[in-house]
C-alpha cells in the first residue's frame, strides 16, 4: 500500500471506544427486550442479593448487531464506522483496496479473539511496523488516515 499513512493508536483507541458507546447502548436496549436477560438471586449471611445479565440470546442478538454494524459502516463509508469518521481514520485491505462486508466481519470477530488472548491481540498493534492489531492480522487490513 502507498501514499497512506497509519492511523495513530490514539485515534484508533478513541474511534474504538466511541463506536464501543454506540454498541453499548444498543446493546442496552436489546436487553430491556422481555427474555433477552436473566436475573439471579442469592442469599449470603441473610443478604439478598440480585443480579441481571444478558441471556444467551440476548448476547447473540447483540454480537450480531455489532458485526452488521461494522459490515454495513464499512462498505457504506468507505471503510469508517461512526468513531472512525469522527477519529478521520479509516480501515482498508493491506493492499489498499475496500474492505468487503465478510472482511468487516472477520475483523470484528478478531475483536473477540484480541480480548479473550488477554488483550494481547491489542497490544499487537503497539509493536507492530504497521500499527496492525491481531484482529487487522487475521483479516488482513490496516487502519489508515482518511
Amino acid at each position: 500500500m502507498q501514499n497512506q499513512q497509519y492511523a495513530g493508536l490514539l485515534q484508533r483507541f478513541i474511534a474504538l471506544f466511541i463506536d464501543g458507546i454506540i454498541l453499548a447502548i444498543i446493546g442496552f436496549i436489546v436487553n430491556l427486550i422481555p427474555g433477552m436477560t436473566t436475573t439471579t438471586t442469592q442469599v449470603i449471611n441473610g443478604q439478598t442479593f440480585t443480579a441481571t445479565s444478558a441471556s444467551l440470546l440476548g448476547s447473540i442478538i447483540t454480537f450480531i448487531i455489532g458485526a452488521a454494524y461494522y459490515a454495513i459502516l464499512f462498505n457504506m463509508w468507505n471503510g469508517q464506522t461512526v468513531g472512525k469518521k469522527l477519529m478521520g481514520i479509516r480501515v482498508v485491505k493491506a493492499d489498499g483496496t475496500p474492505l468487503t462486508p465478510v472482511t468487516a466481519v472477520i475483523r470484528y470477530i478478531g475483536y473477540y479473539i484480541n480480548t479473550i488472548i488477554l488483550f494481547l491481540g491489542w497490544l499487537l498493534a503497539i509493536i507492530d511496523g504497521r500499527k496492525q492489531g491481531l484482529h487487522d492480522k487475521i483479516a488482513g487490513t490496516v487502519v489508515v488516515k482518511a
